[in-house]
């Protein structure tokens, strides 16, 4: 029987704006989705059944992959099960897209396993029935977002960030969040660019992290150890979190600051790469 797999890569928000609510009262931003290296390995492969395999209990019940499934299902028509297979390596509620990504992943699985022969565009639509920041890891591709996070353009911006990522032992609802979102909206940007963007990147905010060190104060403390590391020029939140980051000034300060941290907060989820945007 075949069985398809790959790997369901994250994303990191180097920024978020949140920018005023739609008519349904969903907020929107402005955002530049960064995408990762690292993620969950998603396998698929006919069943009697359509099912949902995972490696935690948590996240079994009610699984977004499973949602994918059924939005295809509601675009192209009754198809045979699945068994979705998720082999966790990214941390759940962690702001950093793991559950949307898995998604994505099982659009473009069952596409390929069936012949379904669907653009890229058609899954993207499918992926927005099923949440708003599933079409970005359709395409995954680094992109500037707007709207409720759907609308993507791809912004080259040449500039390469050594950035480290850290989780501490907590996690985030991010509908909880969102519940607790400023009334006080930010602006929109004048002017979307790469030069915009980088700015923002550099000297601007996450409007998600207030209402999120109310929830898990953990945060806070996350986001004051990555600050204090040597070479650290900015630490901010990802997402609605609780996931944090560090930019740093090199490469060499950024691997010693993962180092720092393995040995020092072995609890935490700590993840370096250098981005190429």
């Amino acid at each position: 029987m075949t069985q398809l797999e790959e790997i369901a890569f994250a994303k990191v928000n180097l920024f978020l704006n949140v920018t005023g609510r739609d008519e349904q009262g969903y907020h929107l931003l402005e955002s530049y989705f960064a995408l990762l290296n690292c993620g969950d390995i998603i396998a698929i492969k006919e069943s009697l059944a359509l099912n949902c395999i995972t490696e935690n209990a948590e996240i079994r019940e009610g699984n977004i992959a499973l949602k994918a499934f059924e939005a295809i299902e509601a675009y192209v028509g009754t198809l045979k099960p699945v068994e979705i297979l998720i082999k966790k390596k990214i941390p759940i509620a962690a702001g950093m897209g793991g559950g949307s990504s898995n998604a994505a992943s099982t659009i473009r699985l069952v596409n390929t396993l069936y012949n379904l022969n669907l653009s890229m565009k058609e899954m993207a639509d499918i992926a927005y029935n099923v949440g708003a920041d599933v079409p970005f890891f359709i395409y995954n591709n680094s992109a500037f977002a707007t709207g409720r996070g759907e609308k993507l353009l791809p912004l080259k911006l040449n500039i390469s960030l050594p950035l480290l990522l850290v989780k501490p032992p907590v996690n985030v609802n991010t509908k909880e969040v969102y519940k607790l979102s400023v009334k006080s909206f930010t602006p929109n940007l004048e002017e979307i660019s790469a030069k915009s963007a980088i700015e923002q990147i550099y000297y601007g905010k996450n409007d998600l992290t207030a209402p999120a060190l109310i929830i898990a104060p953990p945060v806070s403390v996350t986001l004051d150890i990555v600050a204090k590391q040597t070479g650290c020029i900015v630490s901010r939140m990802s997402g609605s979190g609780s996931t944090c980051f560090g930019i740093f000034s090199d490469e060499e300060k950024a691997k010693q600051a993962l180092y720092n941290l393995n040995r020092t907060y072995p609890k935490f989820w700590c993840h370096y790469q250098l981005l190429e945007l």
